[in-house]
């Protein structure tokens, strides 16, 4: 929800979401390859398990320098980090009409929002939001959403 206090950060923010945006498909890519050479490996060796464990093991190591190496998703307004807690506004709208879990009458697993009426979960370490606005500070970071 934009209002005329909202900060529009979005031309800073966009680099940081284009560096975000080309890593996930970067991974993507070397997975789907990676997935076809241990396909091939188990087809062409089938007695060679250790080559297997090898392959596995080079690719986690890639997927763990790779997450680390990459430019966080950080607000330039208020430089925090906008993955984390969600701590006063919704990242999908902007508004502060969250409600937290164990607010309601109801069992909520996740906050969420009165306003997008959107339920900001996430499981297995994704996230099943888009992140438009700043956590902590409401600052419109982009339109699509990373």
């Amino acid at each position: 929800m934009l209002t005329s206090e909202t900060k529009d950060v979005r031309g800073e923010f966009s680099k940081i979401a284009i560096s975000y945006r080309r890593r996930n498909v970067i991974v993507s890519i070397v997975a789907l390859i990676f997935v076809l050479i241990l396909w091939l490996i188990m087809a062409r060796f089938p007695d060679k398990s250790s080559l297997f464990v090898i392959a596995w093991a080079v690719f986690a190591s890639v997927l763990i320098i790779s997450t680390r190496l990459t430019r966080k998703l950080i607000c330039p307004a208020c430089k925090r980090s906008t993955e984390g807690e969600i701590i006063r506004f919704c990242p999908e709208c902007g508004d502060t009409h969250l409600q937290q879990k164990g607010d309601d009458k109801f069992f909520l697993i996740a906050p969420r929002c009165s306003s997008c009426s959107k339920e900001l979960i996430k499981m297995r370490g994704r996230r099943r939001y888009k992140i438009r606005f700043c956590t902590c500070c409401g600052a419109w970071l982009d339109e699509r959403g990373v």
